[in-house]
């Protein structure tokens, strides 16, 4: 209606319709991105080498949810870390183990690492602070109870006191989302309302 009549349409309507059009005709484009993403992120862990380490790299470097991944990877660490020592597993064999269960490429590779340095006669602090994936105040731990020969107690502290911060992350950071996606709704519906109330305006204008 507004084409027949030559109201001349604001740039914000025009970039609405041209993005509602290409939604509408290349659904097939983005549809298949999205569908496709996944089984690339995981068939690049499979098929490419070196993916898995970038993969885990970028996700541990996101903003706010990188924080509390490595909250969660350290976490399984020095909880079956402490399970496994205190049940009499030497030490390598234990470091060994863990690698299995972290779920992330980046701090598997850092306990390898580890492992060998420990199997060379360095200490598990001494091992672990050449990674720095490893928080000085788990590396300061670590090294205290290896000196006081409490080490099973000391990372068993070190998970309760993730234990502890990890829902009160997870509580910040839905403090942040929640707004963020607000206003994201708000942007969204302010501009495909200016979209469709310029071009009236215009319109009534022109009547008078």
């Amino acid at each position: 209606i507004l084409e027949d009549l030559h109201v001349p349409l604001p740039t914000i309507t025009v970039v609405v319709i041209a993005t509602s059009e290409f939604m509408v005709g290349a659904w097939w484009i983005w549809g298949s991105l999205i569908l496709a993403s996944p089984v690339a992120w995981m068939m690049g862990k499979k098929y490419l080498t070196g993916f898995s380490h970038w993969r885990d790299q970028m996700v541990l470097q996101l903003p706010v949810m990188g924080e509390l991944i490595r909250m969660l990877t350290l976490s399984k660490f020095v909880q079956n870390f402490s399970v496994l020592y205190r049940a009499g597993i030497p030490v390598l064999q234990c470091l060994q183990l863990c690698q299995g269960v972290v779920g992330n490429y980046v701090v598997e590779k850092a306990l390898q690492d580890t492992q060998r340095a420990v199997a060379e006669g360095l200490t598990i602090n001494e091992s672990l602070s050449r990674h720095r994936i490893f928080p000085p105040m788990m590396l300061q731990m670590i090294s205290v109870g290896e000196a006081t020969g409490t080490l099973p107690r000391t990372l068993m502290n070190i998970a309760n006191y993730y234990n502890r911060e990890i829902p009160r992350k997870i509580k910040k950071i839905f403090a942040i989302v929640e707004p963020m996606i607000t206003l994201g709704l708000i942007a969204i519906v302010g501009i495909v309302a200016l979209a469709l109330f310029l071009p009236m305006m215009s319109l009534m204008g022109g009547f008078h």
